[in-house]
């Protein structure tokens, strides 16, 4: 067993169920396999992400990278919080947290997202660049969806320079790693306080609630790849912008019909400026607009144009080439 296989071992020590590995393949993870099933002849690129590991991604331009990084490092010192620091390999830090697993616990994302607000309470966490807003410290490495994970490059595989531990902390010189380092911390839990746990207790109530009202399930696979990619971000704790949110309504509209309300609900009920009452108004102005005026829902040129969409998925979707082989 080499090196990186010690590392996933303690990353399946310390979390709540095995661990995926994947190859690099065009600068995207390949097919994903087990790591009892892995060939440790060769090493991993990417690995999944444990339900109780809480993962800060401060993603800030190379000159203020290490101010936005203390900035939350002193914040778990001062909460007492253990914590890893990991030099990314790119122009970043990931800072690593693993929460002590509970038997009453049983929404990681939701208790991911209470114990990041509580630590994040107070720090700039987006900004706004010509119009658009920029996260400093990404949503999506704790907001994921437990049902479908997310991804962390493994230490030790190559971006621009390899990822690695910083074990003597957070330096305000930054040295690149050109070689695998196989420093391995030892783990240790953060365990939850109580105060934090009512606060959750509180929020999946409320969370069961809104999601016990859905009286139909609209599939991802019924809708344009492009409107799939705008709900994955915003379940996982994006706020989008008005009219990605005018294009999520429109196409469940479009699948389905009436009576999307509910599933649309759920999925903006992830929303970090989510309000249930406003919410369901616009959904249904939205919906009440398209069923008087058809012609108004949004094409692929439209979403395309003013920015609404991720445009390199147009070259996945097969609803982009019909219209094109149609023109």
């Amino acid at each position: 067993m080499n090196e990186q296989a010690a590392w996933v071992d303690e990353f399946i020590r310390m979390g709540l169920k095995g661990v995926m590995l994947s190859s690099m393949w065009h600068g995207k993870p390949s097919k994903w396999i087990g790591s009892w099933e892995w060939d440790w002849r060769y090493y991993a690129d990417y690995r999944s992400i444990q339900p109780n590991e809480l993962i800060f991604d401060i993603d800030v331009d190379h000159k203020r990278v290490y101010e936005k990084a203390k900035e939350v490092v002193d914040r778990l010192n001062e909460l007492g919080v253990p914590h890893w620091i990991y030099d990314s390999g790119g122009k970043g830090y990931h800072i690593q947290v693993w929460l002590k697993p509970e038997d009453d616990i049983t929404d990681w994302k939701l208790m991911r997202e209470t114990v990041a607000r509580w630590v994040l309470k107070g720090i700039v966490e987006k900004e706004k660049i010509d119009d658009r807003w920029h996260w400093l410290i990404d949503p999506r490495k704790y907001s994921w969806r437990d049902s479908g994970g997310s991804l962390l490059r493994i230490v030790g595989s190559k971006k621009y320079s390899y990822k690695y531990w910083l074990k003597d902390g957070l330096q305000k010189e930054r040295k690149r790693a050109w070689r695998q380092m196989w420093d391995m911390p030892r783990f240790k839990y953060f365990v939850i306080p109580s105060e934090l746990k009512e606060l959750y207790s509180e929020k999946k109530m409320k969370k069961d609630m809104i999601l016990g009202e859905s009286e139909i399930n609209v599939s991802v696979d019924e809708l344009p790849l492009c409107i799939v990619d705008l709900v994955e971000k915003e379940e996982s704790g994006w706020h989008l912008s008005h009219l990605q949110r005018i294009a999520i309504v429109t196409y469940y509209y479009l699948a389905h019909g009436d009576g999307v309300e509910g599933e649309l609900i759920k999925v903006f009920a992830n929303d970090p400026r989510f309000n249930e009452d406003i919410t369901r108004y616009q959904i249904r102005n939205i919906i009440g607009t398209l069923k008087e005026h058809p012609e108004r829902r949004m094409g692929c040129r439209f979403m395309r144009d003013y920015d609404v969409i991720d445009k390199d998925l147009c070259q996945y979707c097969p609803f982009y080439h019909r219209k094109q082989k149609a023109n």
